[in-house]
């Protein structure tokens, strides 16, 4: 018994009853009428249960609220759920069957209207999991470090051996920033989330037991926050899977919006460790910091995970059954083909912008203790410049974003320029220090903007990866940089941003400029699409069918 999914020849699709495999299934030929009342009798029956099925369908049909084109076959056999089909139907009941010959059915329950509430509570979830719980996992080392370094019971764990511990935070978290473009083709956005937070909850129980008993050993920490480091992906996901869930055009006041709470939470926790909880054994304060807005994020925005984490092998297996094909992406846009020297161009550039703001962002964060010997007042100072910082990144929409990114860059350069000319705890050095951050945080986020409004396509994924790997190489710098004083650090930082100020002015402002210069590619590019488009209408007026045997 089988499930077929069939295009109707009104302006939506239905799904039919249970049928036959189609390798069994052959149409009913009509049977022979005889004469007399035989033939009177045949006539009504036919009439009568042709009119019981137009009634059905009617009802189904209105019943139904899919798009015309639920799925495409493909020349591998394979049958794909068209984009807006998985628009539509990601808020219904879809239940997808697979048997151990690999062929796989799918059914879709009516559902007249978009659950509008999942999706809220999707983005409820991803900002639980963004600016509430990562604060913790960003910062809470260079707080949680100075009481590990007092702990008596972890002889091994001292002030010089820890930056290498946390220093391999930022290793792992460029080493899983490689590939995250192939584990995004791999599992879905919410698979990642799911288990990247269920692979944190498991660092955070590691790190508060592996430590005693091996006696502070250095090699077992630095391994457990390698793997820290290795999940760390989750703050680009965080933000990826609200962006694709709230309208294009409130794209970066959202993402302002999350960088203000961010900040917030970050000088609560600050103020908190510096008084409420300083007394309190670093291990509670661990998990509370660490593991409890991680257990809300799950309850409130990921009721289903276990039904996520069962789905995760599924994906798996289905990966390796087509690893040799290539993807359905790749045949109908052309993946395959070369970046343009354009997009090369604007990948660069971002790329140093990337280095830019990763070094000095989190450099200075990590360098709170060597402005001023007051470490908890330096990380709320720089935290609290961070949200004015980010208000003012929304000055990007009116004055235009690489005029304003790239004036930031320089105004950076020379505030951290000044800051290692002072005295550290002095308020010449920590006003510059945090005019300086100010900046940086209206560049982190401008960067952002742009790697989504210049790059599509393949080329986004590509510029994805590039522009991460070079922010996280610039976070390996943050830790060891706190262990120097501010005449050495604040300069590095300068540096950068002066490089990344010079590599704004050759950004382009969106796609549009891209493609300039480009117009005999861009015609035969045109021309390829029309005729995709009409092999698409030719193909949607087939029947689309996936049965399980």
């Amino acid at each position: 018994m089988g499930l077929a999914i069939v295009k109707a020849p009104g302006p939506k699709t239905r799904v039919l009853e249970p049928l036959r495999p189609l390798a069994k299934f052959t149409p009913h030929m009509p049977t022979p009428i005889h004469h007399g009342h035989t033939e009177a009798t045949s006539a009504v029956l036919c009439m009568f249960f042709f009119a019981a099925g137009l009634e059905k369908r009617r009802r189904r049909k209105r019943q139904t609220g899919l798009p015309k084109t639920i799925a495409r076959t493909h020349n591998d056999g394979s049958l794909k759920l068209t984009q807006m089909a998985q628009d539509v139907i990601g808020n219904s009941p879809l239940n997808v069957f697979e048997n151990d010959s690999g062929s796989t059915g799918v059914a879709v329950l009516p559902n007249p209207t978009v659950n509008e509430s999942k999706v809220q509570r999707d983005v409820i979830g991803a900002f639980l999991l963004g600016p509430i719980a990562l604060p913790a996992w960003h910062v809470l080392p260079v707080f949680l470090d100075l009481k590990i370094a007092a702990d008596p019971a972890l002889p091994g764990l001292t002030q010089d051996t820890l930056p290498i511990a946390t220093t391999a935070i930022f290793v792992g978290w460029l080493a899983s920033a490689t590939i995250l473009d192939k584990a995004l083709e791999v599992f879905d956005q919410k698979q990642l989330l799911v288990l990247h937070v269920i692979g944190l909850l498991v660092v955070v129980l590691a790190t508060v037991t592996l430590p005693y008993l091996t006696a502070g050993n250095l090699i077992v920490f630095t391994a457990i926050r390698f793997i820290y480091g290795l999940l760390m992906n989750i703050t680009a996901l965080q933000c990826i899977y609200i962006q694709e869930r709230i309208p294009k055009d409130q794209g970066n006041q959202v993402l302002v919006l999350v960088s203000i709470t961010y900040c917030l939470v970050t000088i609560l926790m600050a103020w908190s460790c510096s008084g409420l909880t300083l007394a309190m054994d670093w291990r509670l304060e661990t998990l509370f910091w660490c593991s409890a807005p991680l257990i809300l994020a799950l309850a409130v925005g990921f009721p289903d995970s276990w039904k996520i984490v069962q789905s995760l092998p599924v994906a798996v297996r289905k990966k390796l059954r087509n690893i040799q094909k290539p993807s359905v992406a790749e045949v109908e846009s052309g993946e395959r083909k070369n970046l343009t020297f354009a997009e090369n161009r604007n990948m660069a550039a971002l790329a140093v912008a990337f280095l830019a703001c990763g070094c000095g962002f989190y450099g200075l964060t990590y360098s709170a203790g060597q402005l001023s010997p007051d470490i908890y007042m330096s990380c709320m100072l720089l935290h609290g410049g961070d949200i004015l910082g980010y208000l003012l990144a929304l000055t990007a929409d009116k004055y235009g974003r690489n005029k304003v990114q790239a004036f930031c860059f320089f105004a950076a350069c020379i505030c951290l320029m000044l800051c290692s000319t002072g005295e550290p705890g002095t308020p010449f050095v920590l006003s510059f220090a945090v005019v300086g951050r100010l900046c940086l945080d209206v560049c982190f986020t401008t960067i952002y903007v742009a790697l989504a409004q210049i790059f599509a396509g393949r080329a986004s994924k590509v510029a994805f990866t590039t522009c991460e790997t070079t922010a996280r190489l610039g976070g390996i710098i943050a830790p060891l940089s706190g262990t120097w004083p501010a005449s050495v650090s604040c300069p590095l930082f300068a540096s950068f941003c002066l490089a990344a100020a010079c590599c704004t002015m050759a950004l382009s402002e969106g796609a549009a400029d891209v493609n300039a210069g480009n117009d005999e590619k861009a015609q035969f590019s045109k021309g390829n699409n029309e005729s995709s488009d009409l092999a698409l209408v030719n193909e949607e007026t087939q029947l689309f069918t996936n049965v399980v045997a």
